[in-house]
């Protein structure tokens, strides 16, 4: 047992006014990745409801509204510090930074715009780019396609936090500030939402994003382990939505074929190269 004075105006007053001395734990996780939580604004918010039927407690937020206050008298004058930016603000920001990082969101616009280019320049040059900019069932496709990409980090991501430790420490430790739950709830929304969508364009369209999705996961669940079977199936899932383009223009000049087959065996060189850079997670 450890009793320590800590020479902080905040914390003294902490303990003056609750008239107790404080107690600290480590709050075990359930998440196998993030074993211990230790943000106590996310111990609040995963915690409440048992805590509060536990220990009978029924203040509304278990003293941190004491903490707010403490923290609103010391601070510096001039600096606005509410219970909204010290409750709220700083854990939402933090996770949708995590988020946008798990999604890798800085890929998902490119893959929109090289989605609309190659409608312009390749599967429809003889359509004016206005009308295809403008043309709302294509919107809807490309908006499925980067939301399926999406939900198809989020899962990969799933399967990969433990390896990712390894591989990409850093970005690990940015993503795992969202819990595994969190992921497989955004992941199934996400793909309902997809799935909706292309209800409206047609019955091939959600089959084939159905189709589409479920390759994502049963790549990241098994075929990703297997050597140069994964690197394909990785390459063939990047060139899909691109092909789903090419199904709503029903364009099949051989040229289109020719820039397909390129931009797969790009991709493939990339995803042997990214396996090489991985070996010692994987």
């Amino acid at each position: 047992v450890g009793i320590r004075v800590p020479d902080s105006t905040i914390i003294q007053q902490i303990v003056e006014k609750l008239g107790n001395p404080i107690l600290n734990t480590s709050v075990h996780s359930e998440d196998d990745i993030r074993q211990y939580l230790t943000d106590p604004e996310e111990i609040f918010e995963k915690f409440e409801t048992e805590l509060k039927e536990k220990f009978n407690i029924e203040s509304s937020n278990m003293g941190i509204d004491l903490i707010n206050e403490i923290l609103v008298k010391n601070s510096k004058p001039g600096t606005d510090v509410t219970e909204d930016a010290i409750r709220k603000s700083k854990l939402f920001l933090k996770k949708t930074l995590s988020f946008f990082s798990v999604i890798r969101g800085y890929n998902i616009w490119v893959v929109a715009l090289a989605q609309y280019l190659s409608a312009i320049f390749i599967l429809a040059p003889e359509k004016r780019a206005l009308d295809i900019v403008l043309d709302w069932r294509l919107f809807l496709i490309v908006l499925a396609s980067t939301l399926t990409i999406a939900s198809g980090y989020i899962i990969n991501n799933f399967y990969d936090a433990k390896k990712d430790l390894i591989n990409r420490p850093k970005k690990a430790m940015i993503d795992r500030l969202v819990s595994q739950e969190t992921k497989l709830k955004v992941y199934f929304t996400i793909n309902f939402i997809v799935a909706f969508l292309m209800f409206f364009i047609s019955w091939r369209a959600m089959l084939f994003f159905s189709a589409y999705i479920f390759l994502i996961w049963f790549y990241s669940h098994k075929l990703k382990k297997m050597f140069l079977i994964g690197n394909i199936t990785a390459a063939v899932l990047a060139v899909l939505p691109f092909f789903g383009i090419l199904m709503y223009y029903k364009n099949f000049y051989e040229v289109i074929f020719a820039h397909a087959t390129f931009l797969f065996l790009l991709i493939l060189i990339r995803e042997l190269i990214k396996d090489l850079e991985n070996i010692e997670g994987d």
